[in-house]
C-alpha cells in the first residue's frame, strides 16, 4: 500500500485542481480510498474522512435496497472485465445521495491502472431533471392536444402516405370524425377505401379520384361531398395540409366539418330566390299586360268611342269610318304581334308587321324597302315593342298619305353599343316650314319620350326622314 500511496502522492496536485470530481481507491478487497479531490467535495459534500473505503462509500452514498446491490454488482463486474481486457471499464449511471441527503444522478467512469481505480463522476442531475420536465411537458401537450381534438366541434384526422404507395392510410381519427362519417376506427384504419365507404354513391368516384390526385401530387387537399350516415344524407368538407418526413413519408393532417346545416340554408335561400324571381317575373308580366290593356283602352278604344258618338250624331261619313276602323285594326294587330312573341323579339315583331301589311302596301304602288339587322339588339319588353312599332306605323302612314312618294325605306339596326336606330325615309314632297305638329306627330313624340329615346323629323332632299334612337333597356342584361 505504501507504494500506492507514494504513486498517488506524485499526482495529488494534478488531480486536486481538476474541475471534475475524482476519487482514487485500491483494487484490493478492502477498497481503501486514497483520495478525493476538491471538486468532488464541493459537488457532493464528501471528504476523504467520510469515505475511507468503498463499503463506507456504498453505505453513505448509495440508496438502500436493490439499487445499492445492483450498483455494487456492476462495480465488481466492470472492474473484473477491465482487468481481464486491459481496457477502461464501461461507464454506468446510477443514483447517488450527496452529503446533504439530496438525490443526484451520476455517471461513473472508472479506470483501472497500477492496482488502483481512478473514478471520474459526471453529474447528470440537472440534465435528467430537464429531460423529465420536457418529457412531462410533452406528455401534457399530447394529452391536451388529444383533449382538444376530442372536444372541438370539427373532426380531426391524419392520413399517411408511405413511400411507393398510391393511397394514404388513416392513422388517426378523432371521435367527432367517426361520428360525422359513421365509420368505425377499425374499418377506416384497415383500408383507405373502406374509409370512403360512407361517401354517397353518386359522389364516390369523384371523391376517390380527388384524394388520389392529392396523394399523387403531394398537395393540400380540400373537397366537399355527401355522406350517408344511419340512412341520413349529410354534407361534409375535408381540408388538410401535407408535410414530408425525412424518410419520404408524407403526412396529411386535417379537419372534417359538417356542412349539412349550411347546405340546407343555401338550398332554402336558393329556392326562395328562385320563387322571388318567378314572382317578380309574374308581377312584371302582369304589369306589362295591364299597361298594354290600358294602351288599348287609351288608343283604339277611345277612337271607337269617338266614332260611335259621331255615328250617333250623323257627323261621320262612310270613308272616315272605314279609315278609322283600319287604324284600329292595325293597332290591334300590333298588340297581338308583340303579345304572341316569346322572348320579346323586336325582330319578330317587325317580321310579323311586314308580312301582315305586304299586300296592302303593294296595292299603293309605292316601293317599300326594308333594311332590318337586329341580331345584336337587347331584348325589349312587349310594351316597349308596341311603342316602337306604333312609331314606325305612324311614320309609314304619314308617308303613304301625305308624301306622294315613289319609295319608302324602313330601317332598323343596333350599333356596337346596342343602341336601337329606327328610320322611315321617303322621297316625297317633304313638309312645309314650319312643320305642323298634328295629332300623329304628337303621339310619336310622346311614345319616344316614354321609351327614353330621341325622335327627329328632318327634310331628306327629297322627302322626309323620321329617325328614332333608343338606348339599351336597363332590363336587357
Amino acid at each position: 500500500m505504501t507504494d500506492h500511496k507514494q504513486w498517488v502522492a506524485t499526482y495529488i496536485d494534478l488531480f486536486s485542481e481538476l474541475p471534475i470530481p475524482i476519487s482514487i481507491a485500491s483494487l484490493e478487497k478492502s477498497g481503501e480510498v486514497f483520495f478525493v479531490n476538491r471538486a468532488l467535495t464541493e459537488a457532493f459534500g464528501y471528504t476523504l474522512e467520510d469515505l475511507p473505503n468503498l463499503d463506507e462509500f456504498a453505505r453513505l452514498a448509495l440508496p438502500k435496497g436493490p439499487s445499492r446491490l445492483e450498483a455494487m454488482a456492476w462495480w465488481t463486474e466492470a472492474l473484473t472485465q477491465a482487468i481481464q481486457q486491459g481496457a477502461p471499464a464501461k461507464p454506468k449511471e446510477f443514483l447517488l445521495i450527496d452529503r446533504w441527503g439530496q438525490d443526484r444522478q451520476l455517471v461513473v467512469h472508472p479506470t483501472v491502472t497500477h492496482g488502483l481505480v481512478i473514478s471520474a463522476f459526471q453529474d447528470k442531475t440537472e440534465q435528467r431533471s430537464t429531460e423529465r420536465a420536457l418529457e412531462s411537458a410533452e406528455q401534457r401537450l399530447k394529452e391536451e392536444a388529444y383533449l382538444l381534438t376530442e372536444n372541438i366541434p370539427v373532426g380531426t384526422y391524419t392520413m399517411v402516405l408511405e413511400p411507393g404507395a398510391d393511397l394514404a392510410n388513416f392513422r388517426f381519427m378523432s371521435t367527432r370524425f367517426l361520428e360525422l362519417t359513421g365509420l368505425s376506427r377499425e374499418e377506416a384504419e384497415s383500408d383507405p377505401l373502406k374509409g370512403f365507404a360512407c361517401v354517397h354513391p353518386d359522389d364516390y368516384d369523384e371523391w376517390v379520384a380527388l384524394n388520389a390526385k392529392t396523394f399523387a401530387e403531394r398537395v393540400p387537399f380540400y373537397g366537399e361531398t355527401r355522406v350517408i350516415v344511419d340512412g341520413e344524407v349529410r354534407w361534409i368538407s375535408a381540408e388538410s395540409i401535407p408535410r414530408e418526413l425525412d424518410d419520404g413519408t408524407v403526412v396529411w393532417e386535417g379537419v372534417l366539418m359538417d356542412l349539412s346545416r349550411q347546405k340546407k340554408a343555401e338550398a332554402s335561400a336558393k329556392a326562395m330566390q328562385e320563387e322571388l324571381l318567378q314572382s317578380t317575373a309574374r308581377q312584371s308580366r302582369l304589369q306589362e299586360r295591364e299597361a298594354l290593356l290600358q294602351d288599348m283602352h287609351d288608343g283604339f278604344g277611345s277612337q271607337l268611342i269617338i266614332a260611335k258618338q259621331a255615328l250617333e250624331h250623323g257627323t261621320l261619313d262612310q270613308n272616315a269610318l272605314s279609315e278609322l276602323l283600319d287604324q284600329c285594326l292595325a293597332d290591334l294587330h300590333l298588340l297581338a304581334d308583340t303579345l304572341e312573341i316569346t322572348g320579346s323579339s323586336l325582330n319578330q315583331a317587325l317580321a310579323n308587321f311586314r308580312h301582315r301589311t305586304r299586300q296592302r302596301l303593294q296595292a299603293t304602288g309605292i316601293a317599300i324597302h326594308w333594311d332590318v339587322a337586329l341580331e345584336r339588339c337587347p331584348a325589349f319588353s312587349s310594351r316597349q315593342q308596341v311603342q316602337v312599332m306604333r312609331i314606325i306605323q305612324e311614320a309609314l302612314t304619314n308617308a303613304l298619305r301625305h308624301a306622294n312618294a315613289n319609295n319608302i325605306s324602313i330601317g332598323a339596326r343596333c350599333d356596337p353599343h346596342r343602341y336601337l336606330h329606327i328610320e322611315v325615309i321617303d322621297d316625297g314632297v317633304g313638309f312645309g316650314e314650319p312643320l305642323r305638329a298634328g295629332r300623329g306627330l304628337a303621339n310619336m313624340k310622346k311614345r319616344a319620350a316614354e321609351l327614353g329615346g330621341e325622335l327627329s323629323i328632318e327634310p331628306n332632299t327629297p322627302g322626309t326622314a323620321v329617325k328614332l334612337t333608343i338606348q339599351p333597356p336597363a332590363t336587357s342584361e
